[in-house]
């Protein structure tokens, strides 16, 4: 048996969290520092919503948004049996979601913007960093533009979880 098979898997990822890992390896069972993608993207991002001590969220790769062109995120936790995601989405300058129409969901939807603005083609409102919105299951919201780029803090979870 591998010396990390043996460490429990929260123990694992809390020292991936702080650091410990990069810093002692051995002591984990592995030969040397994890690339990013090991211990930030592979491990962090499929763990669910567990306890998670401060980290660089630079740490975390952008990767492409699967069906939605020009919009990449960062996974920053996430518990698919729960539906509870947070994630770091970015727009590129120039995204118009107009062709997908205004959408709605079946979970709750938390998004706080960052950087940047987007203007909602529905509402006829362009929004900007430090603006946020809640929005409940079922409401219809968007589409959207951003002629700059805009990079925004996206919550969402279950109806079951509020």
């Amino acid at each position: 048996m591998r010396v990390a098979d043996a460490i429990p898997r929260q123990l694992r990822i809390d020292a991936i969290v702080r650091g410990e890992l990069s810093r002692n390896p051995k002591r984990f069972g592995g030969p040397g520092p994890p690339t990013v993608s090991e211990s930030r993207s592979d491990e962090l991002a499929d763990v669910g919503k567990t306890r998670m001590e401060f980290f660089d969220t630079e740490t975390v790769p952008w990767t492409p948004v699967t069906q939605r062109p020009g919009v990449s995120e960062r996974v920053l936790a996430r518990d698919p049996d729960r539906g509870l995601l947070t994630r770091i989405v970015r727009w590129e300058p120039g995204l118009d979601t107009s062709s997908a129409g205004p959408v709605a969901h079946d979970y709750f939807e938390e998004v706080l913007i960052l950087s940047g603005s987007m203007h909602d083609l529905g509402l006829q409102e362009t929004f900007s960093a430090g603006f946020y919105a809640c929005r409940p299951p079922g409401m219809v919201h968007g589409p959207w533009t951003t002629a700059e780029g805009c990079v925004l803090l996206e919550i969402q979870y279950s109806d079951d979880e509020a």
